[in-house]
Protein backbone atom coordinates (compact mmCIF):
# COMPACT_ATOMS: atom_id res chain seq x y z
CA UNK A 1 0.00 0.00 0.00
CA UNK A 2 2.96 2.36 0.88
CA UNK A 3 4.51 1.33 -2.50
CA UNK A 4 1.40 2.58 -4.31
CA UNK A 5 0.87 5.51 -2.23
CA UNK A 6 4.35 7.16 -3.31
CA UNK A 7 4.33 6.02 -7.02
CA UNK A 8 0.62 7.88 -6.96
CA UNK A 9 2.52 10.62 -5.07
CA UNK A 10 5.25 11.10 -7.59
CA UNK A 11 3.18 10.60 -10.92
CA UNK A 12 1.09 13.65 -9.40
CA UNK A 13 3.78 15.67 -8.63
CA UNK A 14 5.44 14.82 -12.11
CA UNK A 15 2.29 15.91 -13.78
CA UNK A 16 2.23 19.78 -11.83
CA UNK A 17 4.74 21.14 -13.31
CA UNK A 18 3.99 20.21 -17.09
CA UNK A 19 2.85 23.36 -18.02
CA UNK A 20 6.08 25.18 -16.92
CA UNK A 21 7.95 25.36 -20.03
CA UNK A 22 11.10 26.57 -20.88
CA UNK A 23 14.72 26.34 -19.99
CA UNK A 24 16.12 29.87 -18.14
CA UNK A 25 17.95 29.51 -14.72
CA UNK A 26 14.92 31.58 -13.28
CA UNK A 27 12.38 29.00 -14.41
CA UNK A 28 14.40 26.28 -13.33
CA UNK A 29 15.44 28.18 -9.81
CA UNK A 30 11.63 29.13 -9.24
CA UNK A 31 10.69 25.50 -10.01
CA UNK A 32 13.19 24.12 -7.22
CA UNK A 33 12.03 26.48 -4.38
CA UNK A 34 8.20 25.52 -4.87
CA UNK A 35 9.02 21.91 -4.51
CA UNK A 36 11.03 22.96 -1.72
CA UNK A 37 8.14 24.75 -0.17
CA UNK A 38 4.92 23.03 -1.02
CA UNK A 39 5.22 21.00 1.69
CA UNK A 40 6.70 23.23 4.07
CA UNK A 41 3.87 24.76 6.56
CA UNK A 42 5.16 28.35 6.08
CA UNK A 43 2.95 31.59 4.39
CA UNK A 44 4.17 32.26 0.71
CA UNK A 45 4.71 35.59 -1.11
CA UNK A 46 4.62 35.67 -4.83
CA UNK A 47 5.86 38.78 -6.48
CA UNK A 48 5.72 39.15 -10.29
CA UNK A 49 4.14 41.59 -12.35
CA UNK A 50 0.53 40.77 -14.22
CA UNK A 51 0.51 37.55 -16.47
CA UNK A 52 3.93 35.74 -15.16
CA UNK A 53 1.99 32.90 -13.41
CA UNK A 54 1.47 33.69 -10.15
CA UNK A 55 -1.51 31.80 -9.80
CA UNK A 56 0.07 29.01 -11.71
CA UNK A 57 2.27 28.74 -8.96
CA UNK A 58 0.12 28.70 -6.36
CA UNK A 59 -1.63 25.99 -7.73
CA UNK A 60 1.15 23.74 -7.56
CA UNK A 61 2.19 24.70 -4.02
CA UNK A 62 -1.20 23.11 -3.41
CA UNK A 63 -0.99 20.45 -6.15
CA UNK A 64 2.33 19.36 -5.06
CA UNK A 65 2.29 19.58 -1.75
CA UNK A 66 0.62 17.39 1.40
CA UNK A 67 -3.12 19.93 1.27
CA UNK A 68 -3.86 18.45 -2.61
CA UNK A 69 -6.56 16.44 -0.92
CA UNK A 70 -8.34 19.55 0.43
CA UNK A 71 -9.61 22.37 -1.26
CA UNK A 72 -7.88 25.48 -3.25
CA UNK A 73 -9.75 28.48 -3.03
CA UNK A 74 -8.38 31.87 -5.06
CA UNK A 75 -9.70 35.53 -3.99
CA UNK A 76 -8.72 38.38 -5.63
CA UNK A 77 -7.89 41.33 -3.48
CA UNK A 78 -8.74 44.49 -5.92
CA UNK A 79 -11.92 43.16 -7.42
CA UNK A 80 -14.54 44.24 -5.40
CA UNK A 81 -15.76 47.22 -3.15
CA UNK A 82 -14.56 47.08 0.82
CA UNK A 83 -17.94 47.33 2.27
CA UNK A 84 -18.43 43.41 0.35
CA UNK A 85 -14.64 42.01 1.39
CA UNK A 86 -14.69 41.33 4.94
CA UNK A 87 -18.03 38.85 4.49
CA UNK A 88 -16.41 37.58 1.48
CA UNK A 89 -13.32 36.65 3.65
CA UNK A 90 -14.61 35.84 6.98
CA UNK A 91 -18.89 35.00 6.45
CA UNK A 92 -21.56 36.75 8.05
CA UNK A 93 -24.36 35.59 10.34
CA UNK A 94 -27.84 36.06 9.79
CA UNK A 95 -29.24 39.67 9.82
CA UNK A 96 -25.41 41.25 10.41
CA UNK A 97 -26.37 43.28 7.24
CA UNK A 98 -29.52 44.24 4.77
CA UNK A 99 -29.69 41.56 2.30
CA UNK A 100 -28.31 38.99 4.67
CA UNK A 101 -30.64 36.16 5.17
CA UNK A 102 -28.84 33.37 6.24
CA UNK A 103 -25.57 32.65 7.96
CA UNK A 104 -22.91 32.44 5.32
CA UNK A 105 -19.32 31.36 5.49
CA UNK A 106 -16.42 32.68 4.41
CA UNK A 107 -13.46 31.66 2.07
CA UNK A 108 -11.43 31.82 4.91
CA UNK A 109 -13.52 28.99 6.50
CA UNK A 110 -14.36 27.03 3.60
CA UNK A 111 -10.39 26.88 3.34
CA UNK A 112 -10.07 24.78 5.87
CA UNK A 113 -7.45 21.94 5.50
CA UNK A 114 -6.71 23.50 1.85
CA UNK A 115 -5.18 26.92 0.39
CA UNK A 116 -6.47 29.98 0.23
CA UNK A 117 -4.80 32.26 -2.36
CA UNK A 118 -5.11 35.99 -1.72
CA UNK A 119 -4.43 37.32 -5.36
CA UNK A 120 -3.23 41.13 -5.90
CA UNK A 121 -2.72 41.25 -2.14
CA UNK A 122 -0.99 44.88 -2.51
CA UNK A 123 -4.50 46.04 -2.86
CA UNK A 124 -6.07 44.72 0.34
CA UNK A 125 -8.18 47.64 2.23
CA UNK A 126 -6.09 48.85 4.98
CA UNK A 127 -9.03 47.87 7.63
CA UNK A 128 -8.88 44.01 6.21
CA UNK A 129 -5.32 43.71 6.63
CA UNK A 130 -5.86 44.18 10.56
CA UNK A 131 -8.14 41.56 10.64
CA UNK A 132 -6.29 38.63 7.78
CA UNK A 133 -2.85 39.55 10.30
CA UNK A 134 -5.33 38.67 13.21
CA UNK A 135 -6.04 34.99 11.55
CA UNK A 136 -2.81 34.46 10.63
CA UNK A 137 -1.29 35.29 13.83
CA UNK A 138 -4.10 32.99 16.13
CA UNK A 139 -5.78 30.57 13.21
CA UNK A 140 -9.03 32.54 14.58
CA UNK A 141 -11.80 34.96 12.97
CA UNK A 142 -14.98 36.41 13.75
CA UNK A 143 -18.07 36.02 10.87
CA UNK A 144 -19.39 39.63 10.30
CA UNK A 145 -22.34 40.05 12.74
CA UNK A 146 -20.94 37.31 15.35
CA UNK A 147 -19.23 37.59 18.42
CA UNK A 148 -17.70 33.86 18.83
CA UNK A 149 -14.51 33.19 17.29
CA UNK A 150 -14.32 30.19 14.84
CA UNK A 151 -10.95 28.31 13.97
CA UNK A 152 -10.08 27.91 10.79
CA UNK A 153 -6.73 25.49 9.35
CA UNK A 154 -6.25 27.37 6.25
CA UNK A 155 -3.00 27.50 4.66
CA UNK A 156 -2.00 31.09 2.78
CA UNK A 157 -0.83 31.87 -0.21
CA UNK A 158 -0.70 35.52 -1.09
CA UNK A 159 0.47 37.27 -4.40
CA UNK A 160 1.84 40.73 -5.19
CA UNK A 161 2.00 42.86 -8.09
CA UNK A 162 4.40 45.46 -6.44
CA UNK A 163 7.10 44.97 -4.02
CA UNK A 164 5.38 44.73 -0.68
CA UNK A 165 8.36 46.12 1.47
CA UNK A 166 8.00 49.10 -0.55
CA UNK A 167 3.98 49.38 -0.20
CA UNK A 168 5.60 49.14 3.85
CA UNK A 169 8.12 51.98 3.28
CA UNK A 170 5.27 54.33 1.43
CA UNK A 171 2.79 53.41 4.85
CA UNK A 172 0.09 51.93 2.37
CA UNK A 173 0.63 48.14 3.91
CA UNK A 174 1.16 47.28 7.15
CA UNK A 175 4.83 45.92 8.19
CA UNK A 176 3.46 43.10 10.89
CA UNK A 177 0.90 41.64 8.16
CA UNK A 178 3.92 41.52 5.54
CA UNK A 179 6.30 39.99 7.73
CA UNK A 180 3.59 37.36 8.29
CA UNK A 181 2.77 36.51 4.18
CA UNK A 182 6.32 36.30 3.47
CA UNK A 183 8.01 33.82 5.51
CA UNK A 184 8.91 32.31 1.83
CA UNK A 185 8.98 35.10 -0.80
CA UNK A 186 9.35 34.05 -3.99
CA UNK A 187 9.63 36.16 -7.41
CA UNK A 188 8.23 35.16 -10.67
CA UNK A 189 10.42 36.39 -13.44
CA UNK A 190 9.19 38.71 -16.37
CA UNK A 191 8.76 37.15 -19.75
CA UNK A 192 11.36 39.62 -21.00
CA UNK A 193 13.32 38.34 -18.85
CA UNK A 194 14.02 34.75 -20.36
CA UNK A 195 13.13 35.64 -23.65
CA UNK A 196 14.78 32.88 -25.03
CA UNK A 197 11.97 31.00 -23.75
CA UNK A 198 9.73 32.82 -25.96
CA UNK A 199 10.45 29.96 -29.05
CA UNK A 200 9.66 27.24 -26.61
CA UNK A 201 6.21 28.80 -24.99
CA UNK A 202 5.03 29.22 -28.82
CA UNK A 203 5.65 26.04 -29.63
CA UNK A 204 3.68 24.64 -26.30
CA UNK A 205 0.62 27.26 -26.84
CA UNK A 206 0.46 26.35 -30.33
CA UNK A 207 0.21 22.39 -29.34
CA UNK A 208 -2.38 22.98 -26.93
CA UNK A 209 -4.52 25.12 -28.72
CA UNK A 210 -4.09 23.30 -32.09
CA UNK A 211 -8.17 22.74 -32.07
CA UNK A 212 -8.53 26.93 -32.72
CA UNK A 213 -7.32 26.18 -36.40
CA UNK A 214 -8.63 23.76 -39.07
CA UNK A 215 -6.04 23.83 -41.41
CA UNK A 216 -3.58 21.31 -39.73
CA UNK A 217 -0.53 22.28 -38.07
CA UNK A 218 0.74 25.80 -38.39
CA UNK A 219 4.23 26.71 -37.62
CA UNK A 220 6.28 29.95 -37.13
CA UNK A 221 9.56 30.76 -39.09
CA UNK A 222 12.76 32.06 -37.73
CA UNK A 223 11.80 36.09 -38.76
CA UNK A 224 8.34 35.40 -37.07
CA UNK A 225 10.43 34.05 -33.92
CA UNK A 226 12.67 36.83 -34.01
CA UNK A 227 10.24 39.09 -33.84
CA UNK A 228 8.73 37.73 -31.13
CA UNK A 229 11.87 37.71 -29.10
CA UNK A 230 11.95 41.44 -29.63
CA UNK A 231 8.83 42.53 -28.47
CA UNK A 232 8.57 43.12 -24.61
CA UNK A 233 5.67 41.36 -23.53
CA UNK A 234 4.13 43.45 -20.44
CA UNK A 235 1.31 41.12 -20.17
CA UNK A 236 3.52 38.32 -20.33
CA UNK A 237 3.17 34.58 -20.33
CA UNK A 238 -0.84 35.78 -20.58
CA UNK A 239 -0.52 37.89 -23.61
CA UNK A 240 1.64 35.57 -25.51
CA UNK A 241 -0.91 32.79 -25.24
CA UNK A 242 -3.70 35.04 -25.92
CA UNK A 243 -1.49 36.35 -29.08
CA UNK A 244 -0.93 32.59 -30.18
CA UNK A 245 -4.57 31.97 -30.08
CA UNK A 246 -5.13 34.83 -32.17
CA UNK A 247 -2.15 33.86 -34.83
CA UNK A 248 -4.15 30.06 -35.00
CA UNK A 249 -7.51 31.97 -35.47
CA UNK A 250 -6.43 34.03 -38.24
CA UNK A 251 -3.65 32.26 -39.82
CA UNK A 252 -4.77 31.56 -43.77
CA UNK A 253 -1.84 29.19 -44.49
CA UNK A 254 0.36 27.03 -42.52
CA UNK A 255 3.28 28.91 -41.94
CA UNK A 256 3.23 32.49 -40.40
CA UNK A 257 6.60 34.70 -41.30
CA UNK A 258 5.99 37.82 -40.11
CA UNK A 259 3.50 39.27 -36.62
CA UNK A 260 1.73 42.40 -35.98
CA UNK A 261 2.62 43.00 -32.36
CA UNK A 262 1.33 46.06 -30.91
CA UNK A 263 5.29 47.48 -30.27
CA UNK A 264 5.13 47.83 -34.21
CA UNK A 265 2.03 49.84 -34.41
CA UNK A 266 3.20 51.87 -31.56
CA UNK A 267 6.75 52.77 -32.61
CA UNK A 268 4.66 54.12 -35.90
CA UNK A 269 1.89 55.75 -33.88
CA UNK A 270 4.68 57.59 -31.74
CA UNK A 271 6.58 58.48 -34.80
CA UNK A 272 3.21 60.14 -36.38
CA UNK A 273 2.81 62.17 -32.83
CA UNK A 274 6.15 63.54 -32.78
CA UNK A 275 6.18 65.01 -35.68
CA UNK A 276 2.36 66.95 -35.02
CA UNK A 277 3.91 68.17 -31.69
CA UNK A 278 7.35 69.41 -33.40
CA UNK A 279 5.30 71.35 -35.74
CA UNK A 280 3.74 73.31 -32.53
CA UNK A 281 4.80 76.66 -31.07
CA UNK A 282 6.44 75.80 -28.27
CA UNK A 283 3.45 76.51 -25.54
CA UNK A 284 1.01 74.22 -27.62
CA UNK A 285 3.89 72.03 -28.03
CA UNK A 286 4.52 71.81 -24.34
CA UNK A 287 0.71 71.41 -23.31
CA UNK A 288 0.32 68.69 -25.90
CA UNK A 289 3.34 66.30 -24.53
CA UNK A 290 2.08 67.31 -20.76
CA UNK A 291 -1.89 66.17 -22.16
CA UNK A 292 0.01 63.16 -23.70
CA UNK A 293 1.46 61.83 -20.97
CA UNK A 294 -1.17 62.27 -17.94
CA UNK A 295 -3.29 60.16 -20.49
CA UNK A 296 -0.77 57.41 -21.00
CA UNK A 297 0.16 57.51 -17.07
CA UNK A 298 -3.47 57.65 -16.20
CA UNK A 299 -3.95 54.30 -18.64
CA UNK A 300 -1.04 52.70 -17.41
CA UNK A 301 -2.01 52.48 -13.86
CA UNK A 302 -6.09 51.57 -14.35
CA UNK A 303 -4.36 48.62 -16.67
CA UNK A 304 -2.15 47.83 -13.37
CA UNK A 305 -4.72 47.86 -11.10
CA UNK A 306 -7.46 46.46 -12.98
CA UNK A 307 -9.89 49.80 -12.77
CA UNK A 308 -9.33 49.91 -8.96
CA UNK A 309 -9.05 53.84 -8.64
CA UNK A 310 -8.32 53.62 -5.07
CA UNK A 311 -5.04 51.77 -5.84
CA UNK A 312 -4.31 54.05 -8.72
CA UNK A 313 -4.61 57.00 -6.75
CA UNK A 314 -2.12 55.58 -3.89
CA UNK A 315 0.20 54.73 -6.38
CA UNK A 316 0.25 57.84 -8.07
CA UNK A 317 0.29 59.67 -4.38
CA UNK A 318 -2.56 61.65 -5.29
CA UNK A 319 -6.40 61.64 -3.73
CA UNK A 320 -9.04 59.63 -5.05
CA UNK A 321 -11.17 62.55 -5.94
CA UNK A 322 -8.10 63.90 -7.97
CA UNK A 323 -7.47 60.74 -9.80
CA UNK A 324 -10.95 61.03 -11.01
CA UNK A 325 -10.74 64.40 -12.12
CA UNK A 326 -7.85 63.58 -14.20
CA UNK A 327 -9.76 60.82 -15.38
CA UNK A 328 -13.20 62.81 -16.21
CA UNK A 329 -10.75 65.07 -18.01
CA UNK A 330 -9.24 62.63 -20.14
CA UNK A 331 -12.62 60.50 -20.90
CA UNK A 332 -11.46 57.34 -19.09
CA UNK A 333 -14.05 54.81 -17.61
CA UNK A 334 -12.60 52.62 -14.55
CA UNK A 335 -14.77 49.58 -16.00
CA UNK A 336 -13.15 49.46 -19.25
CA UNK A 337 -10.15 48.25 -17.28
CA UNK A 338 -11.65 45.59 -15.36
CA UNK A 339 -10.02 42.51 -15.07
CA UNK A 340 -12.01 39.78 -17.08
CA UNK A 341 -11.46 36.24 -17.13
CA UNK A 342 -8.85 34.58 -19.44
Amino acid sequence: MKVKEDILKSLRQEHVFADFVGQHPSLNNLVQKLKNIADKDVSVLLIGETGTGKGRCAEIIHQYGPRYRGPFIPFNCGAGPESLFESQLFGHAKGAFTGAYKDHPGLVEEADMGILFLDEVNSLYCSLQVKLNHFLETGQFRRLGENRFRKSDAHIVAASLTELREDVKKGTFREDLYFRLAEYELHVPALRVRQDDIVLLVKYFLKKNVHLNSNGKITFTPKAFKELKEYSWPGNIRELENFVKRSLIDASSAIIDSVNLPQSSLTSSRSQTDNFIESLPWKQAKQKVVSLFERKYLQNLLREYHGIVANCARHAGIQPSDFWKLMRKYELEAKKFRRTNI
